[in-house]
């Protein structure tokens, strides 16, 4: 049951992450390209090692627009009969996030730094973080059991790890949020806007607190080391800010004021 209710808490945000991120390169492509052009080949990383990829990836978006068709789907057969294409800001809608990422990742080296640039974001981490989230994505999606899950490629260490003072193991890597469900917590911090993610926050510490009343402390400290979690999240912490200790253990009250900050919601640092 509580895997349950984890699954369902990362999947809500998971998915506003993916909308925005639909938005923001249908936009960013569209105004340098056009809305039709999605299917050149010139238009995508022109490195001889990426083209079969490019290729592939024309070829899912061709397959996605006939599949639709058959379905009759009522926007894409308006489009398709009235303008004689599809425009990506509509495809886009149908795609799978795994589809998002790997367009992304097919783009332009200044294209995709373009997007990154939305978050202050490098495009070897957007990279990362797509891919990821898609993963996680699909766990959530077929109900695959998600607190203990790993991730294939590890996020790269970054001043959030500093600021929470996670604990190194014998090789220097960080013992938790790296390739774990703590590390889709950081790419939430990253990708979310900064509103979202302290309601996520406090969301997450709400249900930390709850494993109390559904398991015994041996279960719930299972759980937690499992999803490589801490035992409350400090949303002042993760922001990069300080403030005097609190005894949330107390009255677990979570609902935390949003942390000034000079940068726009959307950024990532």
């Amino acid at each position: 049951m509580f895997d349950r209710e984890l699954r369902s808490l990362f999947l809500r945000y998971i998915l506003e992450i993916e909308n925005n991120m639909r938005s923001i390169i249908s936009h960013d492509f569209s105004m340098k390209y056009g809305h039709d052009n999605y299917l050149k080949i010139d238009n995508f990383n022109n490195n001889p090692s990426d083209l079969s990829d490019v290729a592939d990836l024309i070829s899912i978006l061709h397959r996605e627009i006939a599949n639709q068709i058959r379905k009759k789907n009522p926007m894409i057969l308006h489009y398709i009969f009235s303008y004689g294409y599809v425009p990506l800001w509509v495809l886009v809608n149908i795609i799978s996030l795994g589809t998002l990422s790997k367009f992304y990742s097919l783009l332009e080296q200044k294209d995709q730094n373009d997007i990154g640039k939305h978050f202050n974001l490098k495009p070897q981490d957007m990279k990362t973080y797509l891919k990821n989230l898609s993963l996680a994505r699909n766990w959530c999606a077929h109900d695959e059991r998600f607190f203990d899950k790993r991730v294939k490629s590890q996020i790269i260490s970054n001043s959030i790890h500093i600021n929470l003072a996670i604990p190194t193991g014998k090789h220097k890597q960080y013992a938790m949020g790296k390739d774990d469900i703590f590390s889709l917590v950081i790419i939430f911090k990253l990708l979310l806007p900064q509103k979202a993610f302290v309601k996520f926050i406090s969301s997450l510490n709400k249900f930390i607190v709850s494993l109390s009343g559904k398991l015994d402390n041996q279960d719930r400290g299972t759980v937690l080391l499992s999803c490589r979690l801490p035992d409350i999240l400090d949303v002042y912490t993760l922001f990069g800010k300080t403030r005097e200790p609190s005894p949330c253990p107390a009255g677990y009250s979570f609902d935390y004021p949003i942390p000034e900050s000079p940068v726009s919601p959307q950024s990532g640092l």
